[in-house]
């Protein structure tokens, strides 16, 4: 005698949603490895020339071009290939140009892109979205086509290996004042009438190529570059997500 088992629908239908769960969770799973497969590699690959950039650092100049690749220092040279670099070149005095350079950019930019980007972002006047437009079309012109014309200019105002030739011409750009401008957008009127009321308001030139130290002065060019950006990545990505198109 064959025995038969009734199957309740209400089962059935529960095992089959478990089922297709399960293997939309186990997609998931697989496509979020398969991500994050792709990222590793990209950042393996965008590191790499950073690793071999320290490492050779520690090298004698024929490792550093040794073929195959030697991963790592078999000629550890220590912090020689850095001492021959603050030899060789005035490295504490670029840094202090670069500081300089850097301080009176960022804080002239500030003020004057701030300027300009509040009047953009919280006054009508005739022609705002040409003038707006025009200043915003500079950026997409290259920086290569201008060197030739900035020479010329700063030669002719005698501005050559001078402070001021080196920081006057990046104290304005459009990229801050666009940027000064999304941000006055983000701020409320309101708040903005509330203030009003309560204030009324190079490398070194030598005949054989010494790539070792080369590789030490590239580290620490980039390593304050590094630092800053570990300590202010929050800001950065802030930034980023501030510029997007608003009104």
């Amino acid at each position: 005698m064959i025995r038969q088992t009734a199957t309740i629908p209400g089962q059935e239908q529960l095992s089959i949603a478990n089922l297709a769960a399960s293997g939309a969770s186990s997609r998931k799973r697989a496509i979020r490895l398969m991500w994050l497969l792709v990222a590793l590699m990209l950042t393996v690959s965008f590191a790499f020339p950073l690793y071999f950039m320290i490492s050779s650092s520690f090298k004698s100049d024929p490792e550093v071009l040794a073929s195959p690749i030697h991963w790592w220092p078999q000629d550890f040279q220590g912090v020689n290939q850095y001492a021959r670099a603050f030899d060789a070149v005035p490295l504490l005095g670029y840094f202090f140009n670069s500081t300089l350079m850097a301080t009176l950019d960022v804080i002239v930019t500030v003020i004057f892109s701030a300027l300009a980007g509040y009047g953009f972002a919280k006054f009508n006047f005739p022609g705002k979205r040409w003038i707006f437009l025009f200043i915003l079309s500079t950026i997409m012109v290259p920086f290569q086509v201008l060197v030739v014309p900035l020479f010329i200019e700063i030669h002719a105002l005698h501005w050559d290996d001078t402070y001021y030739g080196l920081i006057i011409p990046g104290i304005m750009n459009a990229f801050g004042v666009f940027m000064m401008r999304q941000f006055a957008y983000a701020i409320p009127n309101d708040l903005l009438d509330a203030a009003l009321g309560l204030t009324a308001f190079a490398q070194p030139h030598t005949t054989e190529p010494q790539w070792a130290m080369i590789m030490a002065i590239s580290t620490l060019a980039t390593l304050p570059i590094a630092v800053l950006f570990v300590f202010f990545q929050r800001y950065f990505i802030e930034g980023l997500v501030l510029s997007g198109l608003k009104g």
